[in-house]
Protein backbone atom coordinates (compact mmCIF):
# COMPACT_ATOMS: atom_id res chain seq x y z
CA UNK A 1 0.00 0.00 0.00
CA UNK A 2 0.95 3.58 -0.88
CA UNK A 3 0.14 5.99 2.42
CA UNK A 4 -0.54 9.61 1.35
CA UNK A 5 3.07 10.73 1.63
CA UNK A 6 4.24 8.46 -0.97
CA UNK A 7 5.91 5.84 1.60
CA UNK A 8 5.78 2.42 0.47
CA UNK A 9 4.13 -0.39 3.28
CA UNK A 10 4.08 -3.72 3.05
CA UNK A 11 2.59 -6.38 5.66
CA UNK A 12 2.92 -9.25 6.66
CA UNK A 13 0.57 -12.23 7.87
CA UNK A 14 -1.45 -11.29 10.79
CA UNK A 15 0.20 -7.88 10.98
CA UNK A 16 -1.56 -4.18 10.84
CA UNK A 17 -0.32 -0.59 10.37
CA UNK A 18 -2.67 2.64 11.70
CA UNK A 19 -2.09 5.83 9.89
CA UNK A 20 -4.25 9.35 8.67
CA UNK A 21 -5.74 9.87 5.72
CA UNK A 22 -3.26 12.72 5.94
CA UNK A 23 -0.52 13.63 7.41
CA UNK A 24 -0.86 17.21 9.47
CA UNK A 25 1.36 18.63 11.75
CA UNK A 26 5.21 18.58 12.31
CA UNK A 27 5.46 15.05 12.00
CA UNK A 28 3.93 11.30 10.22
CA UNK A 29 2.96 9.03 13.15
CA UNK A 30 1.49 5.35 11.98
CA UNK A 31 1.16 2.49 14.71
CA UNK A 32 1.99 -1.25 13.40
CA UNK A 33 1.53 -4.95 15.10
CA UNK A 34 3.47 -7.43 13.72
CA UNK A 35 5.59 -7.40 10.60
CA UNK A 36 5.56 -4.57 8.26
CA UNK A 37 8.39 -3.23 5.67
CA UNK A 38 8.76 0.65 4.74
CA UNK A 39 10.07 2.40 2.15
CA UNK A 40 9.56 5.98 3.78
CA UNK A 41 9.20 8.95 1.14
CA UNK A 42 11.99 11.68 2.47
CA UNK A 43 10.24 14.66 3.79
CA UNK A 44 13.40 16.34 6.32
CA UNK A 45 10.45 19.04 7.85
CA UNK A 46 8.34 16.45 9.01
CA UNK A 47 9.78 13.04 10.14
CA UNK A 48 8.42 9.51 10.15
CA UNK A 49 7.79 8.16 13.18
CA UNK A 50 6.42 3.90 13.64
CA UNK A 51 4.88 3.07 16.86
CA UNK A 52 5.05 0.10 18.32
CA UNK A 53 4.84 -1.62 21.56
CA UNK A 54 7.39 -0.82 24.10
CA UNK A 55 8.84 1.03 21.10
CA UNK A 56 9.22 4.38 18.77
CA UNK A 57 10.89 4.26 15.41
CA UNK A 58 12.34 7.74 14.19
CA UNK A 59 13.26 8.28 10.25
CA UNK A 60 13.65 10.83 7.56
CA UNK A 61 13.86 8.58 4.57
CA UNK A 62 14.75 5.09 4.74
CA UNK A 63 14.07 1.41 3.96
CA UNK A 64 14.00 -0.61 7.23
CA UNK A 65 11.79 -3.66 8.33
CA UNK A 66 9.87 -3.90 11.83
CA UNK A 67 9.33 -7.24 13.13
CA UNK A 68 6.73 -6.93 16.32
CA UNK A 69 5.10 -10.37 16.25
CA UNK A 70 7.06 -10.76 19.33
CA UNK A 71 6.37 -7.80 21.22
CA UNK A 72 6.11 -8.49 24.87
CA UNK A 73 9.75 -9.91 24.86
CA UNK A 74 11.11 -8.15 22.05
CA UNK A 75 10.35 -5.77 18.43
CA UNK A 76 13.63 -6.32 15.57
CA UNK A 77 13.89 -3.48 13.38
CA UNK A 78 16.60 -4.63 10.89
CA UNK A 79 18.27 -0.76 8.66
CA UNK A 80 18.57 -1.28 4.99
CA UNK A 81 19.85 1.69 4.08
CA UNK A 82 19.38 5.15 5.63
CA UNK A 83 19.21 5.82 9.38
CA UNK A 84 16.92 5.73 12.21
CA UNK A 85 16.83 6.30 15.74
CA UNK A 86 14.83 3.51 18.00
CA UNK A 87 13.48 4.77 21.79
CA UNK A 88 12.24 2.57 24.24
CA UNK A 89 11.64 4.08 27.97
CA UNK A 90 15.22 3.69 28.83
CA UNK A 91 17.35 4.57 26.03
CA UNK A 92 17.66 5.85 22.24
CA UNK A 93 20.22 4.08 19.81
CA UNK A 94 20.88 5.30 15.71
CA UNK A 95 20.85 2.13 13.99
CA UNK A 96 23.34 1.98 10.36
CA UNK A 97 22.32 -0.34 7.08
CA UNK A 98 22.88 -3.72 8.04
CA UNK A 99 22.30 -3.70 11.63
CA UNK A 100 19.28 -4.89 13.48
CA UNK A 101 17.67 -3.42 16.73
CA UNK A 102 16.30 -5.57 19.28
CA UNK A 103 14.20 -3.46 21.91
CA UNK A 104 12.49 -4.54 24.67
CA UNK A 105 10.78 -2.50 27.53
CA UNK A 106 14.06 -1.92 29.55
CA UNK A 107 16.99 -2.81 27.04
CA UNK A 108 18.22 -2.19 24.00
CA UNK A 109 20.64 -4.11 21.52
CA UNK A 110 22.14 -3.99 17.96
CA UNK A 111 23.37 -6.33 15.92
CA UNK A 112 25.34 -7.03 12.25
CA UNK A 113 22.80 -9.06 10.14
CA UNK A 114 21.94 -9.80 6.33
CA UNK A 115 19.09 -7.51 5.58
CA UNK A 116 17.63 -9.78 2.57
CA UNK A 117 17.15 -12.37 5.20
CA UNK A 118 14.86 -10.07 7.11
CA UNK A 119 12.99 -8.97 4.29
CA UNK A 120 12.80 -12.57 2.94
CA UNK A 121 9.08 -12.60 3.41
CA UNK A 122 8.34 -9.38 1.32
CA UNK A 123 9.95 -11.36 -1.62
CA UNK A 124 7.81 -14.16 -1.32
CA UNK A 125 9.80 -16.66 0.84
CA UNK A 126 10.46 -18.02 4.05
CA UNK A 127 13.73 -17.61 5.31
CA UNK A 128 15.48 -19.34 8.49
CA UNK A 129 19.11 -19.35 9.76
CA UNK A 130 19.57 -21.58 13.07
CA UNK A 131 16.07 -21.02 14.06
CA UNK A 132 14.52 -22.99 16.24
CA UNK A 133 11.56 -25.14 15.63
CA UNK A 134 8.96 -23.29 17.62
CA UNK A 135 10.25 -19.99 15.58
CA UNK A 136 9.92 -22.09 12.03
CA UNK A 137 6.30 -23.46 12.75
CA UNK A 138 5.21 -20.68 14.02
CA UNK A 139 5.68 -18.12 10.93
CA UNK A 140 4.68 -21.08 9.34
CA UNK A 141 1.62 -21.16 10.84
CA UNK A 142 0.80 -18.01 10.74
CA UNK A 143 1.08 -17.94 7.08
CA UNK A 144 -1.14 -20.47 6.80
CA UNK A 145 -3.78 -19.85 9.29
CA UNK A 146 -3.33 -22.94 11.18
CA UNK A 147 -3.17 -22.83 14.51
CA UNK A 148 -0.28 -24.72 16.40
CA UNK A 149 0.17 -27.32 19.34
CA UNK A 150 3.23 -28.31 20.97
CA UNK A 151 3.50 -31.36 22.84
CA UNK A 152 6.29 -32.39 25.08
CA UNK A 153 9.72 -30.58 25.15
CA UNK A 154 10.94 -29.59 21.85
CA UNK A 155 14.22 -30.12 19.85
CA UNK A 156 17.40 -28.64 20.45
CA UNK A 157 17.97 -28.53 16.67
CA UNK A 158 17.95 -25.66 14.69
CA UNK A 159 16.88 -25.25 10.80
CA UNK A 160 18.24 -22.90 8.25
CA UNK A 161 16.93 -22.70 4.45
CA UNK A 162 14.46 -20.95 2.48
CA UNK A 163 10.55 -21.92 1.56
CA UNK A 164 8.70 -20.36 -0.99
CA UNK A 165 5.48 -19.00 0.31
CA UNK A 166 3.67 -19.95 -2.92
CA UNK A 167 3.81 -23.67 -1.49
CA UNK A 168 0.92 -25.16 -0.88
CA UNK A 169 0.29 -26.18 2.58
CA UNK A 170 0.28 -29.93 1.93
CA UNK A 171 3.31 -29.35 0.64
CA UNK A 172 5.20 -27.84 3.34
CA UNK A 173 3.29 -30.33 5.61
CA UNK A 174 5.07 -32.85 3.31
CA UNK A 175 8.39 -31.04 4.04
CA UNK A 176 8.02 -31.04 7.97
CA UNK A 177 7.62 -34.71 7.83
CA UNK A 178 10.86 -35.18 6.77
CA UNK A 179 12.50 -34.28 9.84
CA UNK A 180 13.56 -36.76 11.70
CA UNK A 181 13.55 -34.23 15.27
CA UNK A 182 9.70 -34.06 15.17
CA UNK A 183 6.46 -35.69 14.44
CA UNK A 184 3.66 -33.61 13.09
CA UNK A 185 0.82 -34.17 12.44
CA UNK A 186 -2.97 -32.19 11.29
CA UNK A 187 -6.06 -32.46 13.29
CA UNK A 188 -8.34 -30.32 11.27
CA UNK A 189 -7.27 -26.59 11.04
CA UNK A 190 -4.38 -27.36 14.06
CA UNK A 191 -0.97 -28.59 13.38
CA UNK A 192 0.22 -31.12 16.57
CA UNK A 193 4.17 -31.27 16.96
CA UNK A 194 6.00 -33.34 19.27
CA UNK A 195 9.67 -33.77 19.58
CA UNK A 196 10.88 -37.56 18.26
CA UNK A 197 11.96 -39.40 21.09
CA UNK A 198 13.69 -42.11 19.04
CA UNK A 199 16.34 -39.44 17.63
CA UNK A 200 18.30 -38.28 20.09
CA UNK A 201 19.37 -33.92 19.89
CA UNK A 202 22.93 -34.99 19.66
CA UNK A 203 23.36 -37.75 17.27
CA UNK A 204 26.64 -37.67 15.63
CA UNK A 205 27.09 -39.26 12.17
CA UNK A 206 30.17 -39.14 10.18
CA UNK A 207 28.88 -39.51 6.81
CA UNK A 208 26.43 -36.61 5.89
CA UNK A 209 22.97 -37.11 5.06
CA UNK A 210 21.22 -35.32 2.40
CA UNK A 211 18.41 -33.76 3.57
CA UNK A 212 16.88 -31.60 1.01
CA UNK A 213 18.10 -29.07 -1.47
CA UNK A 214 15.26 -26.14 -2.03
CA UNK A 215 17.14 -23.98 -4.12
CA UNK A 216 20.51 -21.77 -4.95
CA UNK A 217 20.21 -17.90 -5.05
CA UNK A 218 23.29 -14.82 -5.24
CA UNK A 219 25.11 -13.72 -2.98
CA UNK A 220 27.54 -16.50 -4.18
CA UNK A 221 26.50 -19.29 -1.83
CA UNK A 222 23.90 -22.04 -1.82
CA UNK A 223 20.97 -22.39 0.77
CA UNK A 224 19.49 -25.82 1.14
CA UNK A 225 16.86 -26.39 3.74
CA UNK A 226 19.16 -28.66 6.05
CA UNK A 227 19.18 -29.77 10.28
CA UNK A 228 21.93 -28.35 12.59
CA UNK A 229 22.52 -30.07 15.71
CA UNK A 230 23.61 -27.28 18.75
CA UNK A 231 26.67 -29.00 18.23
CA UNK A 232 26.96 -27.15 15.08
CA UNK A 233 27.11 -30.24 12.71
CA UNK A 234 25.92 -29.47 9.82
CA UNK A 235 23.62 -32.43 8.13
CA UNK A 236 24.36 -31.08 4.69
CA UNK A 237 25.72 -32.06 1.71
CA UNK A 238 25.44 -30.82 -1.90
Amino acid sequence: MTLADGTQVWLNAQSSITYPSAFQGTSREVTITGEVYFEVAHNAAMPFRVKSENQLIEVLGTHFNVNTYNAKSSAKTTLLSGSIALTNSHQRIILKPGEQGIVAAHSMSVKNVDPVEAIAWKEGYFDFTDADIGSVIDELGRWYNVDIRYNGTATKETFTGRIPRSWPFEKVLNLLKTFKSIQVEMQGRRLIVEKNNTQPDAQFQKKPIVVLTLLAYSRNRQMNFSIRFNTYFSLTNV
